[in-house]
């Protein structure tokens, strides 16, 4: 049972467009970097809520994700690759010197490719790495000057290992490296971004249930970004730690849960937020 469960320990982006809430963002969740146990289609459901301190703005979002898990270079249990889509539909309200603007719609979509490659499996432990890449649209919707998501195209590289030992497992990105376009409202660039140290870990409770923490670190606009005068933008940085837990209903059901709380912010609105992600997979 142990083993068919840590198999169902899926992936979820961290820094990428694949991952933007509306203005907040998502945490590595417990368990990713782990293909599934079948080669199949399979749906991950996602909800977060998000709050931003100072300008008092709520960001609340529902995002679909089908996935597709198939075979990969060996044709075997040791490689795999997935596709996914991912579309969120949200509503974002802010204060805005005393009046609450908001809007609601669909957020930015975006599509990847990911390779996993078994590197390491015992009866004690097991150790997936995972590399892919992230492509971001320019679909947000804007209202009175706020929006869902961002209207540029984007892309992210990105790498991912899962580690289990025992009754503890890992899973890490040691670094995320993406560039944001133009944006085509605003006529901004975000330029480069990076994000490292960005992991979940814990112990499981019980046969069903594992506890533990996430915690990472995100700068965005690094270089390259513009302001349609040539100047570059605000650099930005993120800190954020939170519990994180994961729960296995069955082998096809399992459920992802954490709570970030930021903790260093620069250039960027401090805030906390509560996310979700519900796997099925599918026969």
């Amino acid at each position: 049972m142990w083993q068919i469960v840590i198999h169902s320990l899926f992936f979820l982006l961290l820094l990428s467009s694949h991952t933007l809430a509306q203005s907040g963002f998502n945490p590595e969740y417990m368990g990713n970097g782990s293909p599934g146990p079948f080669n199949s289609f399979c749906v991950k459901t996602f909800a977060s809520y998000f709050y931003q301190e100072g300008i008092e703005a709520h960001d609340a979002e529902i995002a679909i994700e089908p996935q597709y898990f198939f075979s990969g270079f060996k044709r075997d249990e040791s490689d795999e690759f997935l596709f996914f889509a991912h579309l969120p539909i949200g509503f974002r309200s802010e204060d805005n010197l005393g009046q609450t603007s908001s809007v609601g719609g669909i957020g930015t979509l975006s599509a990847g490719l990911e390779y996993f490659r078994r590197v390491r499996k015992t009866e004690s432990s097991k150790l997936w790495i995972d590399n892919g890449m992230v492509f971001g649209f320019p679909t947000a919707t804007r209202r009175e000057g706020i929006r869902i998501g961002g209207n540029a195209y984007s892309v992210t590289y990105f790498q991912e290992m899962f580690y289990q030992k025992d009754k503890w497992i890992f899973s890490v990105v040691p670094i995320a490296a993406g560039w944001g376009f133009r944006d085509d409202k605003t006529n901004e660039r975000a330029g480069f971004s990076l994000s490292f140290a960005n992991a979940a870990w814990g112990r499981m409770i019980s046969s069903k249930l594992w506890m533990g923490v996430n915690h990472g670190v995100s700068l965005g606009k690094v270089f390259g970004s513009d302001d349609t005068s040539g100047n570059s933008l605000d650099r930005t940085l993120r800190a954020y730690v939170g519990p994180a837990g994961a729960y296995s209903f069955t082998p096809r059901w399992f459920l992802q849960f954490g709570s970030v709380f930021d903790v260093v912010t620069r250039h960027s609105n401090r805030g906390q937020g509560v996310f979700l992600a519900l796997w099925h997979h599918m026969l």
